[in-house]
């Protein structure tokens, strides 16, 4: 039988971090060879930003889910991370955070470049995102 992480689940004892149990879809459905060498709080951040996308699949989160692996979050985490750093802020990256501000940048930069009808497809999500939930 195997579990996730693609492991067997005589070994999920010898690893602590196979004791998180996804509570996304995208998580408990994928196959993620990312997970073996992922940290606990990698696993939990990436889980929560895909449970929060999926929660608002209708409002944007359908970009995180279908787009985003779990080692682009990572990777984008911690470029978020460094800039902080760099510019001497003490905000914190969350999980939920991060998943609305990555949707809302993407959704502004549609709406900068839409074609001006009072139809156009980027303000009909616009308006859906301001239902987002966390």
């Amino acid at each position: 039988m195997r579990c996730w992480g693609n492991q067997p689940l005589a070994n999920r004892k010898k690893n602590q971090m196979k004791k998180y149990i996804p509570k996304s879809e995208s998580l408990r459905h994928g196959n993620f060879k990312w997970s073996a060498g992922a940290t606990k709080v990698d696993l939990k951040f990436v889980d929560t930003v895909f449970r929060i996308a999926e929660a608002n699949y209708e409002r944007g989160g359908d970009e995180i889910v279908e787009c985003y692996t779990p080692e682009t979050i990572i990777e984008s985490r911690d470029n978020a991370k460094e800039t902080y750093r760099k510019i001497g802020s003490k905000k914190r990256v969350t999980a939920k955070g991060w998943a609305r501000d990555t949707v809302g940048l993407r959704l502004d930069a549609a709406l900068n470049v839409r074609w001006g009808e009072d139809s156009d497809p980027e303000l009909e999500r616009a308006e859906s995102f301001k239902g987002w939930k966390s």
